[in-house]
């Protein structure tokens, strides 16, 4: 191989330094002016001034030259000899040069700077809020309830990281949600399983971190970021909430968040949300409102008040709540018993319209209990669903209908031909209490619908296909 030249080399060195950004041009130019005005001084003063006498100073000599290079206009009532006057045009135009690219560096490093807060890699500088990982159709209905649960907090604020441009996320969530009340929503672009990119979001001082994504693959491994990132932060009131569509992706998760996560598996709380709904007329709307922070919602608070009395002594005592459980070594404990009084320790898991609605009275007087009528739940009777479609969530959907039915109890699976995976069912041999019935056919023709609803179904159920 060729011996680079010393010119090659230093315009190697060169281009290096010219790559390094806004403050290495900067400094370039700082040593090229102070050359210039530095050489151009002394050379004038050696050449006797602008008289020729020789009595100018060096340090005027060099003032009087750094004049001549930001300023043009001082070389047009320049008098002087003639190498004088010389010198002094050389270094007005070395001087327009380095002012021309100064106002370019400069405009250019605006510009980048600008460009770099517009892709959202700055820093958050926020304490107690909640970080978002993941942008998709989703995020608007998070947002959504997370404004309703801070309509009483002041500047509550949600960061929100995604691998997507910064104001393509913001135009989004204007477009869609209109008013924010007073939840502050922050967007930073970055890779979700990225630790660089999640410090962005200040996890040393967030309050809870939602993943909020499609891959599961990429949720375990962002979770696993977030708990190491808390971890090493010394965050331990921060917890981790996150959804895996794959049921067999459950655990890996699980132990990617350790005791701080709480990993739902989607497939397996949809088919439960869906096999109640169906089975009780009326619990959809009920779902919708305790899950929802609009109206009444679940809470769990400590309750020292509380301590002493059992769940129906608190609930006569409470006008704006209701007890529905405790919350005991950590353990969530749904009607724990009438007899089984609340402990200093205990918290109270409440349905109230708001947190700051735990008040309680004084017991005005005795209560009857034994006045109270209470009817046995009806025997369940066999009974048969009728399902039009066939999805990924069909199978946990009758997984969690054979826990519930009746032992003798049929479920009529209708779908387009070629449609029905035989995937998305489970054996019937694993099935206790219902027995499959499954049927290819035009569920979009009247006539076919008609003979299916003839065999009066307890209930239907729609999936969507899943093609």
């Amino acid at each position: 191989m060729k011996k680079p030249t010393l010119w090659q080399r230093f315009r190697y060195r060169f281009d290096n330094m010219m790559s390094k950004g806004t403050v290495s041009l900067l400094i370039i130019l700082g040593i090229i002016t102070t050359i210039v005005v530095v050489t151009g001084g002394l050379l004038a003063m050696a050449l006797g001034g602008a008289d020729g006498t020789g009595e100018e100073t060096p340090g005027a000599s060099i003032w009087f030259t750094l004049m001549h290079a930001i300023n043009t206009g001082v070389l047009a009532k320049e008098e002087g000899t003639v190498p004088y006057l010389f010198v002094m045009t050389i270094v007005t135009l070395v001087g327009i040069f380095i002012t021309s690219f100064l106002i370019g560096t400069i405009s250019n490093g605006i510009k980048d700077k600008v460009t770099e807060l517009q892709r959202g890699r700055s820093r958050v500088i926020e304490k107690g809020h909640v970080v978002i990982i993941g942008f998709d159709e989703n995020v608007t209905s998070i947002l959504e309830e997370l404004v309703y649960a801070n309509e009483n907090r002041k500047d509550a604020v949600v960061v929100i990281l995604a691998d997507h441009d910064k104001t393509d996320m913001e135009d989004t969530i204007r477009d869609r949600i209109a008013d924010t009340g007073n939840l502050r929503i922050v967007c930073r672009s970055g890779r979700p399983d990225a630790p660089k990119d999640l410090k962005v979001c200040s996890l040393d001082t967030c309050k809870s971190v939602i993943v909020n994504l499609e891959d599961d693959f990429m949720t375990v491994k962002t979770i696993l970021a977030c708990e190491t990132l808390l971890d090493e932060y010394g965050n331990h009131d921060a917890y981790i909430t996150a959804t895996v569509r794959d049921r067999e992706v459950l655990q890996p998760a699980k132990i990617a968040g350790g005791d701080r996560a709480e990993i739902l598996n989607f497939q397996k709380t949809m088919a439960r949300l869906m096999v109640q709904a169906g089975r009780h007329p009326g619990m959809s709307e009920i779902l919708a409102e305790l899950l929802s922070f609009k109206g009444n919602e679940i809470y769990v608070e400590e309750v020292p008040a509380a301590v002493g009395l059992t769940l129906p002594e608190l609930n006569l005592r409470m006008p704006f709540a209701t007890a529905i459980g405790i919350v005991r070594n950590e353990e969530p404990l749904l009607h724990p018993g009438k007899d089984v009084t609340i402990e200093e320790t205990d918290s109270l898991i409440l349905i109230a319209q708001d947190d700051s609605e735990t008040i309680l009275n004084e017991r005005s007087a005795p209560v009857d209990e034994d006045a109270f009528q209470r009817e046995p739940d009806p025997p369940e009777e066999p009974h048969t669903l009728l399902v039009l479609g066939c999805s990924d969530l069909l199978k946990q959907i009758l997984l969690e209908e054979d826990l519930h039915a009746a032992k003798g109890s049929r479920v009529i699976i209708a779908a387009e031909p070629g449609k029905i995976d035989p995937d998305a069912l489970p054996e019937q041999e694993s099935l206790a209490n219902i027995t499959l019935d499954v049927r290819e056919c035009k569920i979009f023709a009247r006539h076919v619908l008609q003979r299916l609803v003839n065999e009066k179904p307890s209930g239907i159920l729609l999936v969507s296909d899943t093609t």
